[in-house]
């Protein structure tokens, strides 16, 4: 399967399908939202926290690199009413110093439970 073309495009699925699961779960409102520029930056999912708009980039990928985080930098530059920021993979999970989280994909249930503004 990891060698599949479309692995990419399938693990975003379920990510999604993870977290539209957890907020209906909790009794939350499944207002998940993508975000793609004119200049095609883009965000895979946004979801609003009490006064901040939260991030999640997804990827299939087990090792880290910084670029993955390239459209989630573009959208907070754009904006100041970003709040947490999350890059969801397969690898292990960490905390960046810029306050960006780095989490398995396993600990999307945590993540929507997450309100820090």
């Amino acid at each position: 399967m990891s060698r599949d073309p479309l692995v990419g495009a399938i693990f975003e699925n379920l990510v999604v399908l993870e977290c539209v699961k957890s907020r209906f779960n909790r009794g939350q409102t499944v207002d998940l939202y993508f975000f793609r520029d004119s200049a095609g930056h883009e965000v895979d999912l946004l979801f609003p926290g009490a006064t901040r708009l939260h991030t999640i980039e997804i990827k299939s990928a087990r090792t880290f690199s910084r670029g993955q985080l390239k459209g989630t930098r573009r959208m907070r530059d754009l904006t100041d009413r970003i709040g947490q920021s999350y890059l969801v993979y397969s690898g292990q999970a960490h905390r960046l110093s810029d306050g960006m989280h780095v989490l398995n994909f396993r600990d999307c249930d945590a993540m929507m439970s997450a309100d820090g503004d």
